[in-house]
């Protein structure tokens, strides 16, 4: 998968923290993703949005950018990209229970993801 950031965004997520997450995810998830573009969000809410023509996930940062924590992107990427492999889609908005479905069966992809970009981070 390829990470880029939109030219001048500002996001709490680098694009160093998700390339070092992109060897821990599941294989699969890269057959419906070949893009994560991280973009500076016009909302105060963390969204994903997928871009099926292109295979490009998009992850907006709120503003301001304190609204919302490293940890909170990296639920947000994993729960996108997650429910994009499951069913080659993301609704604009997931239900609370399909969210907590997807983090259920995203815990220890997300203990990982989340150790690793805090070793990063120290």
């Amino acid at each position: 998968m390829k990470v880029t950031v939109q030219n001048g965004a500002s996001h709490g997520l680098s694009r160093r923290d998700v390339e070092a997450m992109v060897p821990l995810l599941p294989a699969s998830w890269s057959s419906g993703v070949r893009q994560i573009v991280l973009y500076q969000g016009d909302t105060r809410q963390l969204k994903s949005v997928f871009y099926p023509k292109e295979k490009l996930l998009g992850v907006f940062w709120p503003m301001p950018a304190e609204s919302a924590s490293k940890a909170d992107g990296v639920r947000e990427l994993l729960i996108a990209l997650s429910v994009v492999t499951e069913r080659g889609a993301l609704p604009e908005r997931l239900s609370p229970s399909l969210r907590q479905r997807h983090l259920d069966e995203l815990v220890n992809v997300l203990r990982r993801c989340l150790a690793q970009v805090v070793s990063d981070a120290a």
